[in-house]
């Protein structure tokens, strides 16, 4: 995906891609979400909604 991509939309692919090879991890990296940026923690629970759509038990 091309910088400024939907994150969620890069996790789900990534969960996607990770499933269907048979990958036992995959690593989300959110680092820089402060509790003082509206924005971005927003962007962290889109994340959050999009993964348990696809498995109740993620993201853990």
């Amino acid at each position: 995906k091309e910088a400024g991509s939907d994150a969620a939309a890069v996790a789900y692919e990534a969960y996607e891609r990770a499933k269907n090879e048979g990958m036992d991890v995959l690593l989300i990296d959110t680092a820089g979400r402060l509790q003082n940026k509206a924005n971005l923690m927003a962007e962290l629970e889109k994340i959050v909604r999009v993964l348990k759509k696809q498995d109740e038990n993620l993201p853990h």
